[in-house]
């Protein structure tokens, strides 16, 4: 992670950039100030190589605690799963939830942490409309060792690495806000994963409202307590405020991978849009369908690779499937009385090319990358 590079003396740990366990806040000011904790820290980049692998469809497992010595890493590590692991000692409440003095946790009280990442390699490059929450963990901060399950079409990173960051904010006592940076990189990338789309600022709306709308989609973390915010609190009081910003439902948030944060594939919009002329063969509704279906292919994998090469390669190994799906025999569909296009009813082709959109046989279309070298080469 970002921040640490002291050194240890005795039971001591030195930061060279800070107390990376210290809240960000209340009240800073300015957002170079607190953005992944302000200069020092930013500056202080995790060693070569130290970059956290998000498996796509899987999870990941991080360490939380209060101090680095309860952690893996440290000189009194805790017994995960035991009482308080994350923060051992008479008083966790301020770091975990309920009574700040309590030693118990209140799991009810748990407002949750969460996961963002950033398409870029440099953290100087990080922005408020760069950086998408993709991971959402409701119980935490709760134990030590707290896993985040990962959206299974997240992209790959188009550089060395992308920068992702942990968030979290208490939901009792101070208002206490962690932002916390690590270089991570995307594995098991799926060929039909899409970019994540720019982000919207969630917004308070508990389940029992009817005046407001969660915001849906690619969504920016909470940046509460300083300036500028994206989630003004305006509750009274300090403690067991429900109000407060957190990452669970009543902030817009689902638990878990977050897979409503991906650009919509262009493929299923292009075939929806395509007419379906009345009259028209199978043989002839399927092409429609497969052309819209490869052109809007292809301007996905044009979006995402830079090579000519690869692009040709890709365009005809579309070319070679589409044709190897249409080698059947034609029959014609039947022709409705008195309407230019057919959007419904048992004889109409959108039904039958409503069962093909869904059908596998998108998937003999685009299966995997690995097909374009050997369409390429004639195989």
């Amino acid at each position: 992670m970002y921040g640490v590079g002291g050194t240890r003396t005795g039971m001591s740990w030195y930061y060279a950039a800070g107390d990376p366990v210290s809240p960000i806040g209340p009240g800073v000011a300015t957002q170079d100030a607190w953005w992944f904790r302000g200069p020092a820290y930013r500056a202080l980049a995790p060693p070569a190589g130290e970059v956290t692998a998000l498996p796509a469809g899987g999870s990941i497992t991080l360490e939380i605690a209060c101090h680095i010595a309860w952690t893996s890493f440290g000189w009194s590590t805790t017994v995960p799963g035991s009482i308080n692991d994350a923060c051992p000692g008479g008083t966790s409440g301020p770091y975990h939830s309920g009574d700040p003095n309590a030693y118990t946790l209140d799991p009810t009280l748990l407002s949750g942490c969460a996961l963002a990442i950033a398409n870029v390699d440099d953290i100087s490059l990080t922005t408020m409309d760069n950086l998408v929450i993709f991971s959402v963990q409701p119980n935490c901060v709760q134990t030590k060792q707290t896993s985040f399950d990962i959206p299974a079409m997240m992209p790959a990173c188009t550089g060395a690495k992308c920068i992702c960051g942990w968030f979290w904010l208490a939901n009792t006592g101070n208002a206490n806000f962690y932002m916390t940076a690590f270089d991570c990189n995307v594995t098991n990338v799926s060929p039909l994963a899409t970019a994540i789309a720019a982000p919207s600022d969630p917004i308070y709306c508990p389940a029992n409202s009817t005046s407001c709308t969660p915001t849906a989609g690619a969504k920016r973390p909470l940046y509460a307590y300083n300036s500028p915010t994206n989630c003004a609190w305006t509750g009274p009081g300090e403690l067991f405020n429900s109000n407060r910003p957190g990452y669970h439902s009543s902030w817009s948030f689902s638990n878990g991978a977050q897979n409503d944060i991906f650009v919509a594939p262009v493929v299923a919009a292009a075939i929806a849009a395509t007419p379906l002329l009345v009259g028209d063969t199978r043989e002839q509704q399927l092409s429609s369908r497969i052309s819209a279906m490869a052109a809007s292919r292809l301007s996905v994998i044009a979006d995402r690779r830079s090579s000519a090469a690869q692009y040709a390669k890709t365009k005809t190994l579309v070319a070679v499937k589409a044709r190897r799906t249409l080698a059947f025999s034609p029959s014609p569909v039947a022709t409705a009385p008195a309407a230019a296009q057919c959007t419904a009813g048992p004889s109409c082709p959108g039904a039958m090319l409503e069962q093909f959109q869904d059908s596998s046989m998108l998937d003999k279309v685009f299966e995997r990358q690995e097909w374009s070298a050997k369409a390429a080469d004639g195989q």
